[in-house]
């Protein structure tokens, strides 16, 4: 990668629930065909909660909803994906109650110790 002229910028980003972080350069030092440059730095470790278990304990919560309700509503992928420390102890779901939309809230009561996330945490999943 040719040398960036102008302050990096990073976000985070979630691609078929593998994280990464999307590091653009706009004006690097390089001829002006490959001026601007993009690079995917994937996230791994055993301190990052995948969100395929987040998204898994959610459906399986809405599976048997829909049999004590006879319902059918089915578990969405959330517009913004979590970040979040791994649980140290099994996930809980529950009804979101602060709004009137069918969402659930995934309940993480433990968490691992990180620098960069809470000790617990909740994430709300969109349900249709």
């Amino acid at each position: 990668m040719p040398a960036c002229l102008t302050p990096l910028r990073a976000t985070w980003t979630v691609h078929e629930n593998e994280k990464s972080v999307l590091v653009t350069c706009i004006r690097s030092a390089a001829p002006e065909i490959k001026r601007k440059w993009t690079l995917h730095v994937h996230v791994f470790g055993k301190s990052l909660q995948q969100n395929y278990f987040i998204r898994e304990a959610a459906k399986q919560f809405i599976q048997r909803e829909n049999v004590r309700l006879k319902s059918n509503r089915i578990v969405w992928n959330p517009s913004d994906p979590p970040m979040v420390p791994k649980c140290e102890v099994p996930l809980a779901v529950r009804w979101h109650t602060k709004n009137v939309k069918n969402d659930v809230d995934v309940i993480c009561r433990k968490a691992v110790n990180t620098a960069w996330g809470k000790a617990d945490w909740r994430v709300t999943i969109p349900v249709i």
